[in-house]
């Protein structure tokens, strides 16, 4: 068991003058949560909310930090904007050539800097976050993760999970417990009852 700590580092805003729509967390706040993951032997996953945003050009912004060797990356689609919209007014998506050109950013990033396989985490709870999903490439010099995101009940989420947290297209699977807003969080014992295992589990 890999212990990590998730923070995220672009978050989605209804205004901003950037025009993508995305507030960055400055480098003091990532350097202090990177020092107090080290001291704890944790690793650290900076998630991106991608706004307005391009997903591979929003990864390539964070690239001082992901030529470390226990620095991993997210992509959160529901935060992913079309035209004209605003965070909260619609579910977003991003497509699997988004994902498959992180994944080749990442293997190359990898060699180039003689680092250990990346971690890319992607999020989703909608069938419509991950467009032509079944086009994704599995790879092995990246260790790709479909982390089942979103509120709901225990019996809900467990369901939802079979359906993307442990889906064929991705060769790992992962669920996130929200400790304050889902009604029933799932204990430990449920977690790992799930068949297949998740390899990752987020607590927010």
């Amino acid at each position: 068991m890999l212990p990590a700590l998730h923070l995220v580092y672009a978050v989605a805003q209804p205004q901003a003058s950037d025009g993508l729509s995305l507030q960055y967390l400055d480098n003091r706040t990532v350097q202090q949560f990177q020092d107090l993951a080290r001291r704890r032997g944790f690793v650290l996953i900076l998630d991106l909310q991608i706004g307005h945003g391009d997903p591979l050009a929003e990864v390539e912004k964070i690239e001082p930090y992901l030529v470390q060797p226990d620095v991993f990356v997210a992509l959160d689609p529901e935060f992913a904007l079309a035209d004209g919209e605003k965070p909260g007014e619609a579910i977003g998506s991003i497509d699997s050539r988004d994902i498959n050109a992180v994944q080749q950013y990442l293997a190359d990033l990898a060699v180039a800097h003689h680092l250990p396989k990346k971690m890319l985490i992607v999020h989703q709870f909608q069938d419509g976050m991950i467009k032509n999903a079944a086009s994704i490439q599995r790879r092995g010099d990246v260790d790709l993760v479909i982390d089942m995101d979103g509120y709901g009940p225990a019996d809900i989420k467990q369901v939802k999970y079979l359906l993307y947290g442990a889906a064929p297209y991705a060769p790992y699977g992962g669920i996130k417990v929200f400790l304050q807003h889902d009604p029933d969080p799932l204990t430990e014992r449920q977690l790992l009852g799930l068949n297949p295992r998740p390899s990752l589990f987020v607590y927010q």
